[in-house]
């Protein structure tokens, strides 16, 4: 019959999180949660179908939700007139009449507030009569137009203060005095006394309603009465009587009808009971079905417009029976059997008897009409010998024997109603999902080891062996479906126990489903519904196929437990978290929970029985039980009433007014019109629905301007926002869906309108047009006007940029090749400066030579400049002649082969066809195009490299060369295995100036080698194109055809082989001898290493240094750093522009590597500018020189450097001086001072020793061990620093400390010792005086040495 409640408690939640309950006392109505007095004296239902509540303390509006509550405040004008609330009506037109201690007032909704309709006591109740509003108590009787809310008439007589009151339908009024009287008073509809009607003996009223039949009830203080108004007389209705005579000795103080025709009757402090109208049966003590007491005080009562029955107290508040609550309740005496307990299993016998098994209860047995058994360990000797209770699945077979599995046993028993009379325990052992029996009396069990099947109790077979079947149900007579996990559906005859798979659907996520099941039910139609693990249940149909149902359609849970059938078809399916209703009829999902009266909400898995009259489902606390048309006649399609409850505009809450745009409140408005500044809208709503508020879901959207056309679908959310609305009409509609699913079929909707801005109105464009129209001429004239201004400085700022272009090109022009000619310029000053001290022959001739090379190279990069300006002015020449290509190609080579062998490079050519090739070319342009491409091919290849030369006579062109049309091509490739580059830099390395810079490419060149190699082969009428080879490095390949009839074919031309971009001839390594010839000074002598990517210069400075230093040398930085690890020089020399790795990234290597940070390094570069001086420095360099250089000069800042290391190596040595007392002008004298690196290795040396000086057994290994570092490397670190091996630092540290101590005379000399860790006094001695030339004790008379 549904869940009632006292003093029901909003769902507030959502209200709470939005700030609609407020935290301190404020004016006007509030938001509770609870009532706020138990004393109930009324209800009524407004025409939006809100609940008034009538209390001692206050009016409360109920939604289903939350109370609206609202009281009296002395300086609020609208607030209500007094807190105690006597009596309330709604009239035709829906206002709200309300009386209190202080008067008759009426609900004002535009205000939310209250206006007087009279000030006065002594008024306690109110009847309509017809368009009139009578009020009354012991004040009068006040007669009320309810239109125009004007008194017509008050009367005061004694005869005219009736206790209670009530129309007869006609106009006319009946009612009673108070105190004991025994007659009834008749009123006119002017409220004066016309009739009285007599009373079988005298007695108190108490309360009053009158039924369909127009028949006037009054409640008496012993008893009632029932007054026919047409005879004046008691009704004359036996059974009325006979209700009348069983009330007779009870203090009746409620009597009102719902809208069956029921009277309630209710008591003072004995019960409540009914008296239906129409059919005349009487109902006694039914407070139970309101879940009150039946001591309560029923003081009012009331039927709202869904028949849902309100009963108010005196002192508990009210209850509400809803009339659409579901019963899941129907038999009481099981589901009190069943409270509590864990029930997983239901059986039931042909006599209706229910075998109910419980997971740690045992086995219940159930018949309506006998006691009910409980079969445990304790009195069931199979359950003893198992020594369970746990029931897993019940099954009672077509002989009405019960197939029981309890743990993994199953037992087969005899049974005679509710008794067991025998029993077998079968040897398979295993879980039981489900049993199921087939057309030839065999039993199938699913199991999670497989199906077993049995014959007479004997096994008869074992299908799917070590898979878990989940549930076996009979598909027809010969053949079974078992729904096994992981694998799908599958069919299993029942003759040769075959399978195969039943269904496989093309869809992904169903067949994920299907691999997935837990339950399965063949329904009457045919159709096969599968329950999953997660997705749901699976419909399938085969003329629809396949359908869904999972949580977004509604379900409770995607787990599902199991399903059934009722009787006219419905699928109930119970799952995890609640129970489910599919049916056919209604086309949607219903849900129900524990707060619908379920004895469980998590149902268990294969729990499930259907009978002709009701339905089972087993859970984790009872037994659900219910017969489903009981359940189906409650569920309503009827829409939930939806309210409009508040607009923000901007933020602000719109109250209604005369001038603003809410005039009457917003529930009642049906068209609002907004300004055009007013575009945020924020739209409170809510719904009225008493029963299940909580399962209400929302759905709104925003029609127009497509702003918010989809539905939006929210649950807990009262409240829709929107923001910058653009000015235009929109319709707001908001629906909602009730506790059974059903959507509003009709939204409520709201008309807004903005407005434009007035600056967008047609009036304001017509304005727009004329200004527009007068601006326009004026601006043609000034357009005009200023265009050939704006021509002219268009010209003058192109010829600008033009000019800027050029300055910029120049500038990277002259920066690359002055770079380029700072080599040459230093292998000429350099020499040029030696010459004059230099008396040998040869080697003035040596450097004669070199100066002459230097001289040439010069002359050719300047004459490369030329060329390329002339073939840019279009002034060079063609000079094309037939002639055999091969030997020039060869003579080229050979002048290249001896450079390639000193960098172990291997160079080849090919020819196709071989032997003779003679065509006509430019041989000259050919030569120079030819030896630049295999110049850059030397400079970007490595040593153990390769570079292929290629020539093929072609009749075609390869892909991506164009050239113009010949019958006959020449086709070049020169091909390296090198660096290789990126791609963006093969898209552009024929521009001009364009050199490769990145990563480890880096080279030195001018940066118009290819430039000027493209613009030859356009002059010769051919292209070239550059691509990476995958494996590694670039291909070059050109083609010129060679056609004579394309040129004017001239003599024999001079050869004259250009060197692009700063590459040297090999003959001119050769012009410098190696320094080992030199002839070396006696003894060891320092080590310096030069890094130089250049041959000659490199050579030149080997040159310079080999007499003095032993020299080692590399041509890049990674090289070069490899061989300063080895050699641990004393002094580096470095270029900057090197491949692999630059000179100031490996200046900055050596100085943060802690080996080899002590090393000086001085750079020796091109690049001039403060800038990279500055960039130098900060990398760690001692010194900074520019090409060209003065070779004494160079010498000198070498020696310089390498005296100041050895003034470092004896201040270390020496303990005089601390690693960071360095002078400040140490970089300007060429001093060499502690790297950062160095002194963080000294400082923790000292400290470290320090630590441990007193300890005499102190090694290298140890202290090597705490600055990690091998003992070599620490050993060479040492020797490299102070020119001492580590035991003579230590031991010289040892001594300087001794020496220290000895000066501050706090110690005795034997203490000394042993503080500085000498083993022994005499070995301190001999130390002492071997290295200061005195004996300790000297050096304490001689005051410490000095």
């Amino acid at each position: 019959m549904g869940n009632f409640y006292l003093s029901k408690a909003a769902i507030v939640l959502s209200l709470l999180c939005s700030g609609l309950f407020r935290t301190e006392a404020q004016a006007g109505p509030q938001l509770i949660r609870h009532l706020p007095n138990l004393t109930i004296n009324g209800f009524v239902q407004d025409q939006v179908g809100y609940v008034w509540i009538a209390t001692n303390n206050g009016l409360c509006r109920y939604n289903g939700q939350v109370y609206r509550y609202y009281q009296h405040e002395s300086e609020e004008p609208y607030s209500l007139p007094d807190n105690r609330v006597h009596a309330l009506h709604v009239d035709d037109s829906g206002v709200l009449w309300i009386v209190s201690d202080s008067g008759i007032s009426t609900y004002d909704s535009g205000h939310d507030g209250f206006e007087s309709v009279l000030r006065g006591s002594g008024l306690h109740g109110i009847v309509p009569l017809g368009s009139r509003i009578v009020c009354y108590g012991t004040g009068g009787m006040v007669l009320v137009d309810a239109a125009d809310r004007t008194v017509l008439q008050r009367k005061h007589a004694p005869r005219h203060c009736p206790a209670v009151l009530e129309s007869d339908g006609k106009e006319h009024l009946w009612g009673g005095l108070p105190g004991k009287r025994s007659a009834l008073l008749r009123y006119d509809r002017d409220l004066n006394l016309c009739d009285s009607a007599a009373l079988p003996r005298a007695t108190e009223f108490r309360s009053s309603c009158r039924d369909t039949l127009g028949r006037i009830w009054f409640g008496l203080q012993q008893g009632i009465f029932v007054l026919d108004p047409e005879t004046h007389q008691a009704a004359a209705d036996p059974a009325l009587t006979r209700c009348a005579n069983r009330m007779s000795g009870h203090c009746v103080t409620m009597l009102f009808p719902d809208r069956s025709g029921t009277v309630h009757i209710g008591t003072q402090g004995s019960n409540i009971h009914m008296f239906n109208v129409p059919n005349g049966v009487a109902e006694y003590n039914i407070a139970y079905r309101f879940h009150l007491s039946h001591t309560s005080d029923f003081r009012c009562g009331f039927s709202d417009s869904e028949n849902n029955i309100w009963i108010g107290t005196g002192d508990r508040g009210y209850a509400v029976r809803h009339s659409q609550r579901k019963n899941f309740n129907s038999a009481s005496r099981l589901a009190r059997l069943t409270q509590g307990k864990y029930i997983n299993a239901v059986s039931a016998r042909k006599d209706g008897t229910l075998w109910i098994g419980s997971r740690y209860k045992g086995l219940l047995a159930y018949n309506p009409d006998a006691p009910a058994l409980w079969y445990t360990v304790s009195n069931c000797d199979f359950m003893s010998r198992i020594a369970s209770n746990g029931i897993e699945s019940l099954h009672t077979g077509s002989d009405e024997r019960l197939w029981i599995n309890i743990n993994d046993r199953i037992v087969v028993c005899t049974t005679d109603r509710s008794r067991i009379t025998g029993h077998t325990l079968l040897a398979e052992r295993a879980t039981v999902n489900r049993f199921c029996e087939d057309s030839g009396k065999r039993m199938w069990a699913a199991t999670e080891k497989g199906i077993f099947v049995w014959k007479d109790d004997a096994p008869a077979g074992r299908l799917f062996a070590g898979c878990d079947v989940q549930d076996i149900i009979p598909l027809d007579d010969d053949r079974l479906l078992a729904a096994v996990s992981g694998r799908g559906i599958f069919t299993v005859s029942t003759r040769d126990f075959s399978s195969s798979l039943y269904l496989q659907p093309t869809d992904s996520m169903t067949a994920g489903a299907l691999r997935r099941p837990s339950c399965l039910l063949r329904r009457s139609d045919g159709s096969l519904w599968i329950g999953t693990r997660f997705d749901g249940v699976v419909r399938y149909d085969p003329r629809q196929g396949f359908r869904s149902y999972t949580l977004h359609s509604g379900m409770a849970s995607n787990e599902i437990s199991d399903m059934t059938e009722d009787a006219i078809g419905n699928v109930w399916v119970s799952t995890s978290y609640g129970l489910s209703l599919i049916s056919p009829a209604f086309e949607h999902v219903i849900t129900y929970f524990q707060s619908d009266r379920l004895q469980t909400q998590q149902f268990c898995p294969h729990c499930s029985l259907s009978s002709p009259t009701a339905l089972y489902f087993g859970g984790n606390t009872g037994l659900a039980q219910f017969s489903p048309q009981r359940i189906l006649s409650k569920i309503s399609q009827q829409p939930v009433p939806l309210v409009l409850r508040e607009i923000r505009v901007n933020s602000v809450a719109l109250t209604p007014s005369k001038t603003g745009p809410l005039t009457k409140p917003l529930n009642d408005t049906e068209r609002i019109v907004l300004g055009h500044k007013q575009r945020n809208i924020d739209i409170s709503y809510e719904a009225v629905a008493f029963l299940s508020p909580e399962k209400i879901r929302f759905a709104y959207r925003l029609c127009g301007r497509n702003v918010d056309n989809e539905w939006q679908y929210v649950e807990n959310l009262s409240m829709a926002n929107y923001s910058h609305l653009p000015a235009g009409h929109y319709v707001f509609e908001l629906k909602a869906r009730n506790p059974d699913g059903f959507w509003n079929e009709e939204p409520r909707r709201l008309e807004i309108v903005i407005k434009p801005s007035p600056l967008l109105t047609w009036y304001a464009f017509l304005l727009y047009i004329l200004a527009a129209g007068t601006a326009a001429w004026f601006a043609n004239r000034l357009f005009l006007r200023r265009r050939l201004q704006k021509i002219e400085l268009e010209a003058t700022r192109k010829e600008l940029e033009r000019e800027k272009e050029l300055t910029n090109m120049k500038i990277n022009f002259f920066t690359n090749i002055s770079h380029e000619l700072r080599t040459p310029l230093t292998l000429i000053y350099g020499p040029v400066n030696m010459l004059p001290g230099i008396q040998d022959k040869n080697r003035q001739r040596e450097l004669i030579n070199l100066i002459n090379d230097s001289i040439q190279r010069l002359l050719k990069l300047v004459d490369q400049t030329l060329n390329l300006s002339r073939i840019e002015n279009d002034t060079l020449p063609l000079s094309v002649c037939r002639q055999d290509i091969l030997p020039v190609v060869e003579r080229m080579m050979a002048g290249f082969a001896c450079y390639a062998r000193e960098k172990r490079i291997d160079i080849s050519l090919t020819a196709t066809p071989p032997g003779r090739m003679t065509v006509a070319v430019d041989t000259d342009k050919f030569s120079k195009i030819l030896s630049n491409l295999i110049s850059n091919a030397l400079k970007y290849t490595p040593e153990e490299g390769h570079i292929a030369v290629s020539l093929t006579l072609a009749d075609t062109l390869p892909e991506k060369l164009t050239a113009a049309a010949s019958s006959h091509y020449l086709v070049v490739s020169v091909t390296d295995d090198g660096t290789g580059m990126s791609q963006e830099d093969v898209e552009r390395i024929f521009e001009r100036y364009k050199r490769l810079t990145a990563g480890e490419h880096v080279a030195a060149g001018s940066g118009i080698g290819l430039h000027y190699v493209k613009q030859l082969l356009l002059i010769h009428k051919g292209s070239i194109v550059a691509e990476v080879r995958p494996e590694g490095g670039m291909r070059f390949t050109f083609a010129i055809p060679v056609d004579e009839s394309l040129y004017d074919i001239a003599g024999e031309p001079t050869v004259e082989v250009e060197f692009i971009d700063g590459m040297a001839t090999a003959v001119a390594d050769d012009s410098l001898p190696d320094a080992e010839e030199e002839t070396r000074e006696e003894g060891p002598r320092p080590k310096m290493v030069i890094v130089e990517d250049n041959p000659q210069l490199r050579r030149y400075c080997r040159q310079i240094f080999a007499p003095r230093f032993e020299v080692f040398t590399a041509d890049n930085g990674s090289d070069g750093f490899d061989l300063i690890h080895t050699e641990m020089p004393d002094v580096v020399v470095t270029d900057v522009l090197m491949s692999k790795m630059d000179g100031y990234e490996l200046c900055r290597k050596i100085k943060t590597d802690v080996l080899l940070s002590h090393i000086p390094v001085v750079i020796l570069t091109a690049k001039v500018t403060d800038q990279d001086k500055i960039t130098g420095y900060q990398e760690g360099a001692d010194v900074y020189m520019t090409k060209p250089f003065n070779p004494t000069l160079l010498q000198t800042v070498i020696d310089n450097l390498l005296t100041s290391r050895s003034k470092l190596r004896e201040m270390l040595l020496s303990g005089a001086g601390q690693p960071d007392s360095e002078p400040e002008d140490a970089e300007e004298t060429g001093e060499i001072r502690l790297s950062a690196a160095d002194r963080a290795f000294v400082d923790k040396l000292r400290q470290y020793v320090d630590a441990n000086i007193s300890d005499s057994s102190l090694s290298i290994s140890d202290i090597s061990a705490e600055m990690c570092m091998s003992r070599a490397s620490f050993f060479r670190k040492i020797k490299s620093l102070t020119g001492v091996t580590p035991n003579n630092f230590i031991l010289i540290y040892r001594l300087n400390k001794a020496a220290a101590m000895i000066r501050s005379r706090e110690y005795r000399l034997n203490e000394i010792a042993d503080l500085a860790g000498f083993s022994s006094q005499s070995h301190f001695s001999r130390c002492f005086k071997q290295h200061f030339g005195m004996a300790p004790k000297d050096y304490t008379d001689h005051g410490g040495g000095g």
